[in-house]
């Protein structure tokens, strides 16, 4: 003889909420065992600070800045964080040349947040974007497309200015004012 055993509709809820609540905590991607946990704290964190609920409460970064500070050499450019900015003698004035490997090596500034802005030193007319060959803008010092060299780790480093690679001469040191397109 059996003996059936007739839980109810409370039972039955009470199974079914166990077994939602247990399942995800359970699952793991085969292809990276840690992407469950990097997305449920990524997912804590974003709720944590209301991000679920306004996808508009994410601020957006800040605007490139463009400075001149004092080097060993004499001026050079920095960014808003000290590290080295970079022209290439083979741009003219609103246009990169520095495309594909050169590109991976001599990284072009963007401005993710809006309009670059002046830093110390420098005049907000003598800052500006201009579009490369892929469609993406990138920012200039008197039209000048600028870049960060792959070989500077840290600010403060100039590792890049006096270079000479991709066909041109690479200087941290602002270039006189082109009149090109900021």
């Amino acid at each position: 003889m059996r003996r059936f055993q007739v839980w109810g509709i409370g039972g039955v809820v009470a199974a079914v909420t166990l077994a939602v609540v247990i399942v995800p905590s359970s699952v793991r991607s085969s292809a990276d065992p840690g992407a469950a946990r990097l997305v449920s704290a990524a997912s804590s964190a974003q709720i944590a600070a209301g991000a679920a609920d306004d996808p508009e409460s994410v601020q957006a970064p800040p605007p490139a800045v463009v400075a001149l500070t004092p080097a060993s050499f004499g001026r050079k450019l920095t960014d808003g964080a000290g590290r080295s900015l970079y022209v290439n003698s083979t741009d003219p004035p609103g246009k990169s040349s520095c495309v594909g490997a050169c590109a991976r090596t001599w990284l072009p500034v963007r401005s993710l947040g809006g309009k670059p802005q002046p830093g110390s030193g420098v005049e907000a007319p003598s800052v500006g974007n201009i579009q490369r060959p892929d469609g993406s803008e990138q920012v200039t010092f008197n039209g000048h497309p600028v870049y960060y060299y792959s070989g500077d780790t840290s600010p403060g480093q100039s590792n890049g200015n006096g270079r000479s690679e991709f066909g041109g001469a690479w200087s941290a040191q602002p270039p006189a004012n082109a009149g090109g397109p900021n």
